[in-house]
């Protein structure tokens, strides 16, 4: 068989609907990482919410009944910052885009900013969920005169910090990128 009647022969047979069976399959792919994402993002949420809820009397308690001004205040602290947390992981899960009446690309578009909102709450660890937690933990324990606790707390602080930039190495940056490859391929195929 010459050059020419094997691409001729290829040409006869390689037609739309294998390129859309393709491009269903790299969807229906996308679809079972993107449930896995979500669970574990769920997971994640109401782990964190409920530690908040449980912790939130406890510190109230703290604020109570602890003789120092500084570890009252460490403990007030991180009764809002609790607060904060169960805010901050609500807002995020509400910008999940929730309409699958949509078109796939718009919805891969829409689940794109979702994913790159949960990477920036990822991202931005340090400032929203580390430091307060921190300040308010290194309070309470100076309040109490634990002064060797403001270190374990600092360096509970960097393996927070850094397991966090690994998960967006590793799991939210291949997401996207994955999302993105769809959402190149069906604009290709529209």
């Amino acid at each position: 068989m010459s050059e020419q009647e094997l691409k001729d022969y290829w040409k006869q047979y390689a037609s739309k609907d294998t390129v859309s069976l393709n491009n269903e399959h790299l969807t229906q792919e996308l679809n079972v990482c993107l449930k896995k994402f979500e669970h574990d993002i769920s997971t994640r949420n109401r782990r964190e919410t409920i530690v908040a809820i449980a912790l939130i009397p406890c510190f109230i308690l703290l604020a109570w009944v602890m003789p120092s001004a500084l570890s009252k205040a460490g403990a007030v602290l991180l009764v809002l910052f609790c607060l904060f947390v169960i805010l901050m992981l609500k807002k995020i899960q509400a910008r999940k885009p929730t309409d699958i009446s949509l078109p796939v690309l718009n919805y891969l578009r829409q689940y794109k900013e979702y994913l790159e909102k949960e990477r920036k709450l990822i991202n931005n660890v340090a400032i929203w969920y580390i430091t307060p937690a921190m300040i308010g933990c290194s309070l309470f324990v100076i309040g109490m005169q634990k002064y060797w606790l403001v270190g374990a707390n600092i360096f509970i602080g960097i393996i927070i910090y850094y397991l966090n930039r690994n998960a967006v190495k590793e799991y939210f940056d291949p997401l996207i990128s994955r999302v993105m490859a769809n959402i190149n391929m069906l604009e290709k195929t529209d």
